[in-house]
């Protein structure tokens, strides 16, 4: 497979899904929106775990790599906690939503971490980002104030609803905080992409903005979907295929790294410790 034709997986995922909700109703419609929100995470899992495989033990990459990996195997681990077969109540007489709450916080930081560590690559190689200086601190400053513009609404409600004692806010919280310190990291992981536009890593790179792109899209799908006079199961589709299109990106960002190493010569990789 071409590396150039990764992108169209996602494409593909988030089209089945959209014809398998058109053509079912009811239970097989929620049939069909777990089914794409577990196998897009797993796919999620699958593909940095084959990223992380390609690098050796300790190397910069494959920290990155199984960080974003871990934030996807969390994030599955929550969703266990929902089978028909589970209790609600866990070991340690710990409640269920104060399981999820704690999963959550850390499935978000694993996530912000590897993002750290695909925003410092650059860094680390000891190579200079391109263009000018102003420009990248424009670009953040973009980014965190489209995130800040798409999760403040929702972020003001679940911290009214903290401040009256409810703790199960915390999880939309955390994950409306990790959104925003992802998406200020955005810019430095495009900023990678197109300083290796001209060799392999611009795939990689690329897809995996892509994915954190798609998460913001989320958020925002989410925020219309709570205003907006549209069907349920039409704004539930809305949101179900940017979560699929995050979850796929970063899939084939994975396949994508891997395949870079396997192809790339010396002069297309970054190098770092």
């Amino acid at each position: 497979m071409r590396l150039r034709t990764l992108a169209f997986v996602p494409l593909g995922w988030v089209l089945l899904l959209a014809a398998t909700v058109v053509v079912t109703d009811g239970a097989a419609q929620s049939v069909a929106f777990r089914c794409a929100i577990e196998g897009g995470k797993l796919l999620a899992l699958a593909g940095c775990l084959a990223a992380a495989s390609a690098f050796e033990g300790g190397e910069y990459m494959r920290r990155a790599w199984l960080l974003h990996g871990a934030s996807y195997a969390l994030l599955l681990a929550r969703d266990a906690f929902y089978l028909p077969a589970t209790s609600s109540t866990f070991w340690l007489a710990l409640r269920r939503d104060d399981l999820e709450a704690g999963v959550v916080l850390l499935a978000n930081g694993a996530a912000v971490a590897s993002t750290v560590f695909m925003a410092r690559a650059w860094e680390v190689a000891g190579l200079e980002h391109p263009g000018p200086v102003a420009r990248r601190r424009l670009l953040v400053v973009v980014a965190v104030s489209v995130a800040l513009a798409i999760t403040a609404p929702s972020a003001a409600l679940h911290l009214r609803d903290l401040t009256r004692g409810d703790l199960e806010t915390l999880v939309p919280l955390a994950s409306d905080a990790g959104d925003v310190l992802s998406m200020s990291l955005l810019a430095p992981v495009l900023f990678t992409a197109f300083a290796v536009r001209e060799g392999l890593l611009r795939y990689p790179w690329g897809l995996f903005a892509a994915s954190l792109l798609s998460w913001l899209l989320y958020d925002a799908a989410v925020v219309v979907a709570a205003h907006a006079p549209a069907s349920p199961v039409t704004m539930r589709l809305a949101q179900e295929v940017c979560r699929g299109l995050a979850c796929t990106f970063a899939f084939v960002a994975g396949l994508a790294q891997l395949a870079v190493l396997r192809r790339a010569d010396k002069r297309d990789m970054l190098t770092l410790p």
